[in-house]
């Protein structure tokens, strides 16, 4: 049993020495594959979704069970992540996420019958959530995290924007064949679980940030001078030491107001943000008239999420990340209005990819304004649970719009987008009235 001796935690295992400048370098790059893998799996599915409608025989109602089974993956990783984290660190952590994800399309390249091919997308949900969870939560420790942030989420859409060409190309050329297309992604996550292992070599969240936070520390330290008493110091630096066990993470979690508002707004947000990217395809051809290359639209939508989240970084510092947040929202309603009422093909795939854009920057800035708002031993649990259950969004809501569209038509998609962005727009109202508790990352 762990001890307490001058403000140390004894009988835990030895922290990994800091990683080399030039390791970092390759764990950010790490990082950034774990995402683009990510992107790869979501910009994928609007392209092949209508071939595997063909393939599978099956309808809108059917075919949105890719969602609703990839949301049971990712809420099952939602909760298992604390306990995954608590247990094994960031390092075995986000590469088990990983293979779980690559393993799901080992069952789908075979085009196995329709309940078997839905069901592996459990595990695809399931690590897609575990690898969101543990990037957030490494990189918003990192220096110059919000920057940091912004890209990585970059690279989320950068992996949706390179997908769809390789998609819509491989669809057009083996239609009757669109499950070998699982090939492709299986690679990316190949990859992907190899870098994680050989870069990181199974090392925790504190093992990675260590040597940079205890430069930060000293650098404040010199700076900020010390108006606490003793007795201050001390109580902050044994809260920030304080163990707490999983269980308890979650009622905590799930007690505080601010966190419920901040998952709930994270959810939607994934939602429609993948909603859009999957349905868009089949809301052109289906709606539209269009013809498949319009599998091309999806890749202009996430390589506006991309765009977004780089270009924006300083219109989001101008305005702040509370406000920005408010002028994104109701630009993207906006637009999702004009592709409603405009019948035009090259409108609405313009339109589509200004949505990217607009929408690309709020999850990273909701992210800085977390750390403003959740107390420090909160923020990542809280970071954590959002990025996994965001995951869930991104299933459950694709589901409804493809459920609502095998009754009354595909045309619902806008509606539903309009809809979950103004109740985005209503919770962060709710979020942006917290008062300011601590400093936001930087």
């Amino acid at each position: 049993m762990a001890m307490m001796e001058t403000g140390r935690v004894v009988g835990k295992p030895k922290k990994r020495s800091p990683p080399s400048e030039k390791r970092m370098k390759w764990m950010l790059a790490t990082m950034a594959m774990m995402m683009i893998l990510e992107g790869w799996n979501d910009g994928s599915l609007g392209p092949v979704i209508p071939a595997l409608q063909d393939y599978y025989h099956v309808d809108y109602m059917h075919i949105s069970m890719i969602f609703i089974l990839t949301f049971c993956g990712c809420f099952i990783a939602g909760f298992g992540n604390i306990w995954l984290d608590d247990a094994l660190g960031f390092g075995y952590t986000a590469t088990f996420g990983s293979a779980c994800q690559g393993m799901s399309y080992i069952v789908n390249v075979w085009g196995p019958p329709f309940p078997i091919f839905v069901a592996a997308f459990i595990f695809t949900g399931f690590g897609f959530a575990l690898q969101d969870a543990q990037c957030n939560a490494l990189c918003s420790r990192l220096p110059n995290a919000s920057t940091k942030l912004s890209l990585l989420h970059a690279c989320f859409g950068l992996g949706a924007f390179i997908a769809p060409f390789f998609a819509t190309a491989f669809v057009q050329a083996y239609r009757q064949k669109v499950y070998l297309y699982f090939w492709m992604p299986f690679g990316v996550a190949a990859i992907t679980v190899t870098l994680l292992v050989l870069v990181f070599q199974g090392r925790s969240v504190d093992d990675v940030v260590e040597s940079e936070s205890s430069e930060k520390a000293m650098d404040d330290e010199a700076a900020v001078p010390l108006v606490e008493s003793g007795k201050d110091v001390l109580r902050e630096e044994e809260e920030k030491k304080e163990v707490i066990s999983g269980t308890d993470k979650l009622r905590r979690l799930f007690s505080d107001s601010a966190i419920m508002y901040i998952l709930l707004f994270i959810i939607v947000y994934v939602g429609y943000e993948v909603a859009i990217g999957g349905w868009a395809v089949t809301f052109l051809i289906d709606a539209r008239g269009a013809s498949l290359d319009s599998g091309y639209v999806s890749a202009g939508y996430y390589g506006g999420i991309a765009a977004g989240r780089a270009i924006l970084i300083p219109v989001t510092n101008a305005l702040g990340h509370r406000r920005a947040i408010f002028v994104y929202l109701i630009a993207a309603i906006l637009l999702e209005v004009c592709i409603m009422l405009a019948p035009s093909i090259f409108i609405d795939a313009v339109a589509f990819s200004l949505v990217g854009v607009v929408i690309g920057p709020i999850y990273p800035a909701a992210i800085v304004v977390i750390t403003e708002i959740i107390p420090l031993n909160l923020q990542s649990g809280t970071i954590g649970l959002m990025g996994a259950l965001g995951g869930a969004g991104s299933a459950m809501m694709p589901f409804i719009v493809g459920a609502l569209s095998d009754f009354l038509g595909i045309w619902v998609l806008q509606p539903v987008c309009i809809l979950l962005m103004i109740g985005d727009l209503i919770l962060w109202i709710l979020i942006a009235r917290k008062e300011k508790i601590a400093p936001s990352i930087r």
